[in-house]
């Protein structure tokens, strides 16, 4: 649950990254990285939700504390239909 089981939707509908893209994509060493995550966010996810036709918006903290990002969102954009995905 995040922030009292509310996630913040920038556009319409929100659900896990997790539940769209495959389960070895996060147990790549930078995915919870506290100084890595953007290059996965970039060169590794990126390329697997453009393989799957969304086309990336933006990446940004939804939660974070003194180490850094504990969860992350992305808005992305399909067939003119936006959606928001995030982990951590």
């Amino acid at each position: 649950m995040i922030n009292g089981g509310i996630v913040p939707q920038s556009y319409g509908k929100t659900q896990q990254l997790e539940e769209v893209l495959p389960n070895e994509l996060f147990n790549h060493p930078h995915c919870y990285d506290h100084r890595e995550y953007g290059q996965w966010e970039t060169f590794v996810a990126a390329k697997a939700l453009d393989e799957l036709g969304y086309e990336v918006m933006r990446w940004y903290t939804i939660e974070k504390d003194s180490f850094g990002p504990l969860i992350r969102g992305v808005d992305v954009k399909k067939a003119n239909v936006r959606q928001t995905f995030w982990y951590g």
